[in-house]
């Protein structure tokens, strides 16, 4: 190495790793401290290697199902191998029976008839008043009862798949849906059968609704229980062993484990395991954003008529809206602006299609892999960290008996929301033969990060500064057009007032990006807009913004209610670099609530 610190082509650096094993020698003696590190040598890189070529999560088998309806509270972990986030391997070697469920509650008798489902006969085939009615009566019905803000939307609305129904039917509760064919939106019996179930919850004296939380989630827990299955990592020491040559583990003989047995604990809680790092789901995060961020570095392949009239997506939804006979022209050569639509009757002209965009996928995934060390584990000689939980399975089951009796209470398990670990050679081979590196539709970017967090208070000061809600983007995004931005108000929870939000109290109309709205309580005009940051004009987007913006010389204290809000954001946002207007649409919701000090 040079004097002043640079190298040479003479003089390489030699760096140690820090991971050494044993050199043997005759007539060595060998200590407890040397026979360690064998052992250590091995387990480091066997497990540092099983991390980062395999990844977190199940490897094979560890399937959860239902023990059946003699064992109406137990469900089966099945045998298999999974990897925890520093390589130890999870194995259950033999199949294993876990109690999941409590003990059934039982429902109020004689069950009340607060909550009144549709009348028998009651049909909504031909319009949709009776099915709006029965909603609206039916969420009357929940308010009295609970004493609680609670509208038609969450008991069931076609676009949110919080609302009540919807969660009830996804978790297994036929009760709720007698023919599990059927979609949206229910049909009588099962409404009727629904406010069956809601009458028989018995309410507690003392209840009162959490800040930032909704009646529509209470009730859900109230119906079904959700056990979250995760295997542990854990070892014991067996076969005690003298430290006298010859002696036995007798008397006062001093005895040490001489094995260390490796198995795992089966964990069953009623709350999600903390988060653990998943390099699939972080490696899958950056290499769509490198992509993103290499098709909108490309030169315009095909024009925005051509790749709008080549997208299947938008022909099926088209199709499916209007009929067969139905097509599609979208995009900048259509009736108005990027990414509007004109669903006609006629034929649409016929596509001139250009090659498609050829990505470099081998320079993306190497940004991935260079970004991707974690380093080695963190030492715990003493075992005093605790081990992480790898989640397995998500089991719903009814706090109640089921109807008719003999059904098992396991109403579902989902094992597919698990991380796995299926290794990097299958997932770069899976990549290579779905996508041969080409990009036949632009990569769709992401809106993930938004304030205030999920249940969290809104930032409201005394000054005139305005509350926002801000919704991020993972890579920057030509303007965006937003179908629409619902607001809804819940009132504070306060027995004898349950003020029901029966419809948004705000929803941003076609072509206006700002409106003024008064609340239900009686709060002053309040000024609601949506502002794409840096600003409408910028030909980047990287973040959009529900404004609540007090009235001239009124300070946001006093403008903005004191409750609950559930907002919602449909998204339709188009890639416009490519020159296309491929449609990438989604929904995100959150609620957040405002203090009594803050109003």
């Amino acid at each position: 190495m040079a004097s002043n610190g640079t190298a040479t082509t003479n003089n390489p650096w030699t760096v140690p790793s820090g991971v050494a094993r044993m050199n043997y020698f005759y007539g060595q003696l060998l200590t407890q401290r040397d026979l360690f590190t064998e052992q250590r040598y091995h387990l480091e890189l066997r497990r540092l290697i099983q991390r980062e070529a395999f990844g977190t999560g199940t490897v094979a088998g560890l399937r959860v199902e239902s023990a059946g309806p003699t064992a109406d509270t137990s469900v089966f972990v099945h045998a298999g191998l999974a990897l925890d986030p520093d390589g130890r391997e999870l194995l259950l070697v033999n199949k294993q029976c876990i109690v999941v469920a409590d003990t059934p509650k039982q429902p109020v008798s004689p069950a009340p008839t607060t909550v009144q489902g549709p009348a028998a006969g009651t049909s909504w085939s031909s319009s949709t008043t009776n099915l709006t009615n029965a909603l609206i009566t039916m969420a009357a019905g929940v308010s009295s009862q609970w004493q609680a803000a609670f509208g038609r939307d969450d008991l069931f609305s076609p676009g949110d798949p919080r609302s009540l129904w919807i969660r009830l039917n996804d978790a297994g509760l036929t009760e709720v849906n007698p023919d599990s064919t059927a979609s949206p939106p229910p049909d009588p019996s099962a409404l009727a059968a629904l406010a069956t179930l809601l009458n028989q919850i018995p309410v507690p004296p003392t209840f009162s609704l959490k800040q930032g939380h909704l009646l529509r989630d209470v009730l859900f827990d109230q119906l079904v229980g959700t056990t979250y299955l995760g295997l542990q990592y854990f070892e014991r020491g067996t076969d005690p062993s003298p430290t006298v040559l010859d002696a036995s583990c007798c008397g006062n003989a001093t005895c040490f484990p001489s094995r260390h047995e490796e198995g795992v604990v089966i964990v069953a809680q009623d709350h999600p395991f903390p988060e653990l790092p998943d390099p699939y789901r972080e490696a899958l995060e950056k290499l769509s954003d490198e992509l993103v961020q290499e098709e909108n570095s490309q030169p315009p392949a095909v024009s925005s008529q051509s790749i709008w009239q080549m997208t299947d997506y938008t022909q099926t939804r088209a199709i499916k809206a209007n009929g067969p006979d139905a097509t599609v022209t979208s995009g900048p050569g259509a009736a108005s602006g990027s990414g509007s639509s004109n669903v006609t009757g006629s034929p649409a002209p016929a596509a001139v299609l250009s090659p498609p965009v050829q990505l470099d996928c081998q320079k993306a995934l190497c940004e991935v892999l260079l970004h991707a060390w974690r380093g080695l584990p963190a030492e715990d000689p003493c075992g005093t960290r605790p081990m992480p939980i790898v989640p397995l399975a998500r089991v719903y089951w009814s706090r109640f008996r089921r109807n008719p009796s003999g059904q098992s209470r396991i109403l579902s398990v989902d094992n597919c929301s698990r991380p796995l670990a299926p290794g990097v050679p299958p997932v770069r081979a899976l990549l290579a033969a779905l996508t041969q590196c080409t990009a036949l539709v632009p990569t769709a970017p992401r809106f993930e990060h938004f304030t205030p967090p999920n249940h969290g208070q809104i930032n409201v000061d005394s000054s005139t500064n305005p509350a926002t809600v801000v919704v991020r983007a993972t890579s920057p995004l030509a303007p965006i057009t937003l179908n629409s931005w619902e607001v809804y108000y819940y009132p504070p929870y306060n027995a004898g007032s349950s003020t029901a939000p029966a419809a948004p109290i705000w929803s941003m109309p076609a072509g206006s990006l700002s409106l003024s709205q008064s609340f239900p309580s009686g709060g002053p005009t309040t000024t609601i807009s949506v502002v794409q940051a840096p600003s409408s004009t910028n030909p980047k987007v990287t973040e959009v913004k529900l404004v609540f913006a007090a009235s001239a010389g009124t300070n946001t204290m006093n403008f903005l209610p004191q409750g609950t809000y559930r907002w919602r954001l449909n998204v339709d946002h188009s890639i416009t670099a490519l020159g296309t207007s491929t449609p990438v649409e989604g929904i995100l919701e959150g609620v957040f609530y405002v203090p009594a000090s803050a109003s």
